[in-house]
């Protein structure tokens, strides 16, 4: 007995195959399979869409699938140019033969000229015959009816001339215009996971890089970062930074034009173990707890970084409870707060 799937479940299957061969792609993999991978991910976009409106309650079934989708598409977007055009295939013209019960007659040389008579039975129930002549490249169609007489040619005013096939030979010099080819870009991957609050750069030698400032990668997701070059001629030298402050171990490393990289770079990431959401005005956010370095009789200052307050620290703090005071009075609302050890705990206290 066979299983038969719902819309939304074919969907969630569908969307499986495709991370697993987007999240397979490298710069080695061809074009034509990241953009038409792409395709199907923007495609699928519009299914979920016509499922969810016939059936509102598949939308709980489709939710992860619906989150996932645009980091995909974003992940093949980094290995496409970006002023890459798709170009659509062109389908060849259909030649269309016709067919005719009358017996075709043998190509006539006329010893008076350099020409060739061909006669073609003609379509029809008049019983007229069409001859086809070439006379020094150019190519004529006579008529002839039935009652004249054999071999009969209308005056050569009256002759059609059709525009014969152009000649390889003639055409083989001329330079057809063509679109100049987009300049190819050479792309730097980083994996790395980067906690809230910091970012990564890249400083080198080589096509827009300067060893004296660094230059902001892209964000693709939590551990992926992507620097692009376009145009790139000779080689490159570059080293990766946290915050464009802290430099990565080892040596140099080099990049060739057109050959892009997936790099792991050697640097000491701090740890998160808290992201605290608040509007604290001019107040300052404090934490109390069982954590290293903590207690319940005095408070920890957390550190303001983009709108929010983050504690940070060199290693793994392990698992551990607190609470958030406003200037180390104002104690938050609720139970405790529990961060477990290697995670990120983001939350919004009440007061």
């Amino acid at each position: 007995m066979s299983l038969r799937l719902n819309p939304a479940q074919v969907v969630s299957q569908e969307f499986k195959v495709l991370k697993s061969t987007v999240e397979g792609f490298s710069s080695s993999t061809p074009l034509e399979q990241i953009t038409q991978a792409k395709g199907e991910l923007e495609a699928m976009r519009g299914k979920i869409k016509d499922i969810v409106q016939k059936t509102p309650a598949a939308m709980m079934g489709l939710a992860l699938v619906d989150k996932g989708i645009p980091s995909l598409i974003k992940r093949c977007e980094t290995f496409i140019p970006s002023d890459f055009v798709q170009q659509k295939p062109v389908t060849p013209p259909v030649e269309v033969a016709q067919t005719s019960t009358s017996e075709e007659k043998a190509p006539v040389q006329n010893e008076h000229s350099s020409q060739t008579t061909e006669v073609v039975p003609t379509l029809g129930s008049t019983g007229a015959k069409t001859n086809r002549t070439s006379i020094h490249g150019l190519t004529f169609l006579t008529t002839s009816r039935p009652g004249f007489k054999e071999g009969a040619r209308k005056p050569l005013s009256t002759l059609r001339p059709r525009k014969a096939d152009p000649s390889p030979a003639l055409t083989s010099g001329i330079a057809i215009a063509t679109k100049p080819s987009a300049p190819v870009v050479t792309a730097i991957t980083v994996k790395s996971k980067v906690p809230f609050g910091h970012s990564l750069t890249i400083r080198g030698q080589g096509g827009d890089l300067d060893w004296s400032k660094g230059k902001a990668l892209e964000k693709i997701d939590d551990e992926t970062y992507v620097y692009r070059m376009q145009g790139l001629t000779g080689k490159v030298e570059y080293k990766i930074l946290l915050d464009d402050a802290q430099w990565e171990g080892g040596a140099n490393r080099t990049l060739e034009a057109e050959k892009s990289q997936e790099v792991v770079p050697a640097l000491v990431i701090p740890k998160v173990p808290v992201v605290i959401n608040l509007d604290a005005g001019s107040n300052k956010v404090f934490i109390r707890g069982t954590g290293p370095g903590m207690s319940w009789e005095k408070g920890l200052e957390m550190k303001s970084v983009g709108g929010k307050y983050v504690l940070e620290s060199a290693a793994d703090l392990g698992s551990f409870e607190f609470k958030v005071l406003l200037n180390d009075q104002q104690w938050s609302q609720g139970e405790n707060f529990k961060a477990e050890n290697g995670k990120t705990l983001e939350i919004t206290p009440r007061f």
